[in-house]
């Protein structure tokens, strides 16, 4: 699997968000975009993850999602977040996605576990990226960023602080119901951070 750059990564998000959200709502829709726009089955297992060790997986002919129950109940910013994992999937390995061989969780779980490595950790980096992208998109998050930093401009030269870092994160991360982790790799792939040594995604 040949690794896609992060800005081979922004076009698709983009392309998805200009057809898929037209209005700009913020936060992005993206459980309500899956299942009505895009007709994706969404459907929580109890427990999925303590006994397939997976938090989700996509159908191979992706029409239906499965997502961990435990998250779906009690964990919102998280299920968005996985949900746009997968539809990362969706939208970037569906030939490989078709590969497994059954819509069963044992044998997805069987079918990633048998993938090289490398190849495993393009597959999930890749989709991870691809859901940052989707629920925290470029122009926003900058606008959002410039008008933390202009209600607080003591923080401007203290932006590689950890405490300062996760206070901004954690601010702007309510405008886009996500965790503040995921705001902190957003602004550090827009260049506004340094990925911290021991935090890179």
């Amino acid at each position: 699997m040949v690794q896609r750059s992060y800005e081979m990564l922004r076009r698709v998000a983009d392309k998805f968000l200009n057809e898929h959200n037209t209005e700009r709502v913020l936060p992005v829709p993206i459980e309500m975009i899956i299942d009505n726009k895009l007709g994706i089955n969404i459907v929580p297992i109890p427990e999925l993850a303590e006994v397939a060790g997976l938090e989700s997986f996509t159908w191979n002919n992706m029409d239906t999602i499965v997502v961990d129950g435990n998250i779906h109940k009690r964990y919102p910013q998280r299920l968005r977040f996985t949900l746009a994992h997968e539809l990362g999937h969706i939208l970037l390995h569906r030939e490989v996605i078709k590969k497994c061989p059954r819509n069963e969780m044992d044998s997805y779980a069987h079918y990633v576990s048998n993938m090289g490595e490398k190849e495993r950790q393009v597959f999930e980096n890749e989709a991870n990226n691809c859901a940052g992208l989707l629920l925290v998109p470029k122009k926003p998050l900058l606008e959002k960023y410039q008008q933390t930093l202009t209600m607080f401009p003591a923080l401007n030269d203290r932006t590689n602080d950890e405490t300062i870092r996760s206070y901004v994160s954690n601010w702007i991360a309510k405008d886009f119901d996500v965790t503040e982790r995921v705001v902190e790799i957003r602004l550090c792939f827009e260049r506004c951070w340094e990925f911290k040594k021991n935090k890179a995604p």
